[in-house]
């Protein structure tokens, strides 16, 4: 669809890129923080605002307890370690925390942050979408078709984490990927639907685990055109550029 050097012909990549009205006025602008189910992010979690110290010293209190409980602790430990694990607990208690009532929520807790992780939102399943991103290609799928992902933020999978299962989107391309190397930023629009995925892809800085909840059969891919909801396609690549540059060692030229 692109040549390979289209990221440098700003006046070439106009000319391929620019959507129809029609097609913007029937798609819908998301962002990734609309994927996720809102009511799944609505939740008690006593552990968010404890602090670090605070975390640690309930980890050492869960941690102490069961070596007791087991019987590992070898006789001239057990005294230094009974000290330390009395004065957890009484750092926790000094500072308004009630032990048992956070332990017994930990579990509980734990399921909640996962669901807000890969919990998707009811209203966007089979929309027609269009999303700001930036595009990672990622091979094909078993039935030919190319597949790339699109993730948020510039590094995100490499050198950064990669996003939660609900804010990584699996896009399904009708023909070869516009872009043959990560991080190229598009706007993609098509079929937006719920279809867990799980694979392992190779980017630039090793294996990355690339969890999904979302797939994006994709209609289009395009530059942005520097509308109101896009970002012009100069400061994309002044981005991209600034952000390659930074990663490229001396003499790579």
């Amino acid at each position: 669809m692109f040549g390979k050097n289209w990221m440098h012909n700003p006046v070439a990549a106009f000319a391929v890129v620019i959507m129809s009205s029609q097609a913007m006025a029937e798609s819908q602008a998301i962002t990734f923080s609309e994927l996720r189910d809102p009511a799944a992010l609505i939740y008690e979690d006593p552990f968010q605002d404890m602090g670090l110290q605070m975390l640690e010293e309930l980890r050492t209190v869960v941690r102490l307890e069961a070596r007791f409980e087991q019987g590992d602790i070898p006789e001239d430990a057990q005294e230094r370690l009974m000290t330390s694990l009395e004065d957890a607990r009484k750092r926790l208690q000094d500072n308004g925390h009630d032990i048992d009532a956070l332990l017994t929520q930990r579990w509980t807790v734990a399921e909640n942050r996962k669901r807000a992780t890969t919990a998707t939102n009811p209203e966007l399943e089979n929309s027609y979408v269009r999303m700001n991103g930036f595009l990672i290609p990622a091979g094909s799928n078993d039935a030919g078709f190319p597949i790339a992902y699109l993730v948020p933020e510039i590094g995100m999978c490499s050198h950064k984490p990669a996003p939660p299962p609900n804010q990584l989107v699996r896009v399904q391309l009708k023909e070869l990927s516009p872009v043959n190397t990560p991080y190229v930023m598009v706007q993609v629009s098509g079929t937006l639907r719920v279809q867990p995925s799980d694979e392992t892809i190779f980017i630039s800085d090793g294996e990355t685990r690339m969890h999904s909840m979302w797939q994006l059969n994709a209609k289009d891919v395009v530059a942005a055109t520097g509308s109101a909801n896009s970002v012009t396609l100069n400061g994309w690549q002044e981005l991209l550029q600034s952000k390659t540059l930074a990663r490229t060692p001396p003499g790579a030229d």
